[in-house]
């Protein structure tokens, strides 16, 4: 992949992650009006994370993970790693929180809901279970069952392929479904970045055109339809696979005047891969560590002093949180190695798994 366009990745996932986090601050109980500014970026920026996640599984199938074990040992780290501790977090947050400021908390921590999110089953069959104020592990249920949709389509042959293909929208809904052409965008833009189809000049239409269209979108208040939630009438699907074609678009321009975007941002190159290397942790566990320090500062919800502290002290926490979380996945990938490794070989005797990938 080239580097300008590695590095512009990493800019969007970061800055798809923290327009989720200024989203959420809307909440009325959080920080309410004076970000209701970002109510029209939040949902929009759970999709670019859907075409993000398509674009990058296509690259490392294509260039690393091309075998079945290494794909799930890949998979299994990156997810696992931030998963479990935000979920393990979430329980004393919540409990501290809840202690100091009940009415903060109206959704409980239930055993169901906690094994369902770590299963990722929490969306599965259109009934959704939220663990407290782990609210958007939705989006993580969805592009798990993306990852596995995906890997039978890649790994599975013949008949076993339709079967398990079959089965597996069966078994996960709806809801899961309507968003996956959306992943499949991502997927569908890596095929044509790959194949190197559009030109410099094409490419900066293609880079700049998105971002003025979703302006003059938001300007006439167009994304509102999915502003607080992606549901299945037709209007919010119309809208949803449009705004995924816009990105899927402007990734393709990225790719194609990606020289220009190295130079740009080469210098800052440092900051923009440490940054990326904490948008899982601040996605999954601002709203937690939000709350919570909400509970905890005596000011009114729209005091300076409120807010100041709801963001800086989320931020704070997020970045230490992800020293030991998403920037330690090479522990996580060991582990999962074993047992996977050791699945492949009672699979197919005689097979090792190669090619472990990051």
């Amino acid at each position: 992949m080239p580097i300008g366009l590695s590095l512009y990745l990493d800019v969007v996932r970061f800055a798809a992650a923290l327009a989720v986090f200024l989203f959420h601050m809307g909440y009325g109980k959080l920080a309410g009006a004076p970000f209701g500014i970002f109510v029209q970026f939040g949902e929009p920026a759970v999709l670019v994370f859907f075409v993000l996640s398509g674009f990058v599984i296509s690259h490392v199938r294509a260039t690393r993970e091309q075998g079945l074990a290494s794909f799930a040992i890949a998979r299994l780290s990156r997810v696992y790693s931030v998963a479990l501790p935000a979920l393990l977090l979430t329980i004393p947050l919540d409990l501290w929180g809840a202690a100091l400021n009940p009415d903060l908390y109206p959704t409980k921590l239930t055993l169901t809901a906690f094994l369902r999110c770590l299963t990722f089953t929490n969306m599965v069959g259109d009934v959704g279970y939220v663990f407290g104020t782990a609210v958007v592990y939705w989006s993580l249920c969805y592009e798990v069952w993306y990852y596995l949709l995906f890997a039978i389509a890649m790994f599975a042959r013949g008949y076993m392929r339709i079967l398990l293909l079959a089965l597996g929208a069966a078994y996960v809904g709806r809801s899961v479904l309507e968003v996956f052409p959306v992943w499949l965008f991502g997927v569908a833009c890596y095929s044509t970045c790959a194949r190197a189809w559009v030109g410099r000049a094409a490419g900066w239409f293609l880079f700049v055109a998105p971002i003025v269209i979703y302006g003059i979108m938001v300007q006439f208040d167009a994304v509102q339809p999915i502003a607080h939630g992606l549901g299945g009438s037709r209007q919010q699907l119309v809208l949803i696979y449009g705004i995924g074609l816009l990105f899927a678009a402007q990734l393709v321009g990225a790719h194609a005047v990606s020289d220009a975007l190295e130079r740009a941002l080469r210098r800052i190159a440092g900051l923009i891969r440490w940054l990326a290397g904490t948008t899982f942790t601040l996605y999954l566990l601002h709203v937690p560590v939000a709350f919570l320090i909400r509970s905890l500062v005596p000011w009114e919800v729209q005091s300076w002093k409120s807010m100041a502290s709801i963001l800086i002290g989320t931020m704070a926490v997020v970045f230490l949180v992800a020293e030991f979380t998403e920037r330690r996945k090479d522990i996580w990938r060991r582990g999962f190695a074993v047992p996977v490794n050791a699945l492949a070989r009672l699979a197919a005797p005689g097979v090792v798994a190669k090619g472990v990938a990051s």
